[in-house]
């Protein structure tokens, strides 16, 4: 069997892969199998399920179905952790199979009757299952593999494909009697699913699979030799079909968090962000930018009320993430913050702004900074007009808020144009009043690449006429001042304008 009928689920012909799928089928109803083979035949069920034949495919999951009927009970430990596995497989046909056939197992485990068809409501979460089931399922496998099972089941419930959508949905229902409390008791298994899908290198990996199922395969140009060429050109689609299946997860893990805050957001958001929190602090780079998108999704998800009432668990998340050291894991900080600022309003400003201008004025860091000018850049006309007076506000102006005015201007553009003059004129009134010449310098610099931000996003003509405003007061120590700053504007312009 290990030799002649396994393998040839990979043959060339059709027929002949179909006739292996048969021989798996009516092994599996043998009493007496070696129990050794179980594992192998399910590898090969797996392979015929995302076969391009319809014919393989439908005699491959006939195979898996008598394979669990006969040998659920007695191969537990083999079957479930392997259907559960082919959850989260690229192919998505193994996905809606795996769903089938991991329902078939729970029914065999718990004595269910599935429900059938006719009684599933995708948009229904009502639970049709009873707890004696579910008890009989949690006592058979264990506490732990059970809410892995309702985890994976409740991530395929929102998968982009409507069959495996539909499988899941048809599995949960039978063997779910409370889809409330389901939620609540494997909140924090599916948290920490959900931030590893939502991460960029969740989908990454070395040993890409085909359509298959197998490992990919090149194929031969002349007598079954391989030239560097085509290598290059599979290796690249390889890549391709990896990169395809992680954009894909993490549109999934984010579908999955706004479901859960849709579903039973009152009950849900205090734990539900406490542990998004903890998997940021105990995180890398990459874990900490998807527990940004998670952030983002669970303020997408939250009505306006909701967000308002719960500032004081979201506003701190996102201030931590906005403040990182990585780049990368602000600007996604940002993104969450966009998001709030879209529920909550001025009420999200008011919340994060005075942390960060308190940031900025004790440390001159350079991530409040950053900060700053992020999330200018995701929703610059709405925060613009909030932060300019903020950060113009203190007396006398420091220099870490010139430089987060400036980043503040460098990704507005436009938006910061109507503000140019009120820059310029608070800039030169500090400069007056401060003796600290190399400060004073820095700041006019400061000034003047707010006002080139804005001359080169379109708005010259009224950047100029602002400029201009200063240099028309009698008073020397201003026009002196302006004089500087018009200098250093015209050099900037004309240097980004020339390397354009």
């Amino acid at each position: 069997i290990r030799e002649t009928a396994i393998p040839a689920v990979t043959a060339k012909n059709a027929a002949t892969r179909q006739g292996a799928q048969y021989i798996m089928r009516y092994l599996s109803q043998c009493p007496d199998l070696d129990t050794s083979l179980v594992p192998d035949m399910l590898e090969a069920n797996v392979v015929g399920l995302a076969d391009d034949s319809d014919a393989v495919r439908e005699v491959a999951l006939l195979a898996g179905k008598m394979l669990v009927r006969h040998h659920g009970k007695a191969q537990l430990a083999v079957l479930l952790p392997n259907l559960e596995a082919q959850l989260g497989h690229n192919e998505w046909r193994i996905r809606a199979s795996a769903a089938v056939l991991l329902g078939e197992l729970l029914c065999l485990v718990g004595d269910a009757r599935r429900v059938g068809f006719a009684e599933i409501d995708l948009d229904d979460d009502a639970g049709l299952g009873d707890h004696e089931v579910a008890d009989a399922i949690r006592q058979a496998i264990g506490l732990q593999k059970w809410h892995n099972i309702l985890a994976s089941l409740y991530i395929a419930r929102l998968d982009s494909v409507a069959a495996v959508r539909h499988a899941a949905v048809q599995v949960w229902k039978t063997v779910v009697p409370n889809t409330p409390k389901a939620l609540r008791d494997i909140l924090k298994n599916l948290v920490r699913r959900l931030v590893s899908m939502l991460t960029p290198e969740a989908g990454s990996s070395t040993n890409l699979i085909s359509s298959s199922g197998l490992p990919l395969k090149q194929e031969a140009i002349e007598d079954d030799l391989i030239d560097e060429d085509d290598d290059t050109a599979s290796s690249e689609g390889d890549f391709e079909i990896a990169q395809d299946a992680a954009i894909e997860r993490q549109r999934v893990g984010s579908r999955t968090l706004g479901d859960i805050v849709q579903k039973i957001g009152e009950r849900v958001l205090p734990e539900l962000v406490p542990l998004l929190v903890e998997a940021f602090e105990q995180g890398d780079d990459a874990t900490r930018v998807g527990v940004c998108l998670g952030l983002a999704e669970v303020c997408a998800a939250c009505s306006a009320q909701q967000a308002v009432e719960r500032l004081q668990l979201l506003a701190p998340a996102i201030l931590d993430a906005l403040l990182d050291n990585s780049p990368s894991v602000a600007s996604h900080g940002a993104l969450a913050f966009r998001e709030l600022h879209k529920c909550a309003g001025k009420a999200a400003v008011e919340a994060v702004l005075p942390s960060l201008l308190s940031r900025l004025d004790e440390n001159d860091d350079d991530s409040a900074v950053r900060a700053i000018g992020e999330l200018a850049q995701k929703r610059s006309r709405e925060l613009v007009q909030l932060l300019v007076p903020s950060l113009l506000s203190a007396r006398p102006l420091s220099l870490a808020r010139g430089r987060a005015l400036a980043a503040l201007a460098n990704s507005a553009g436009a938006a910061v144009g109507p503000y140019v003059g009120s820059v310029v004129r608070t800039v030169i009134a500090h400069v007056i009043e401060c003796t600290e010449a190399d400060s004073n310098e820095k700041l006019l610099t400061c000034a003047a690449q707010v006002a080139a931000a804005a001359a080169l996003s379109g708005d010259a003509t009224g950047t100029v006429g602002q400029l201009a405003s200063s240099l028309t007061t009698s008073a020397p120590e201003t026009r002196a001042a302006a004089a500087k700053v018009s200098a250093l504007f015209f050099f900037f312009t004309w240097n980004i304008s020339t390397r354009r």
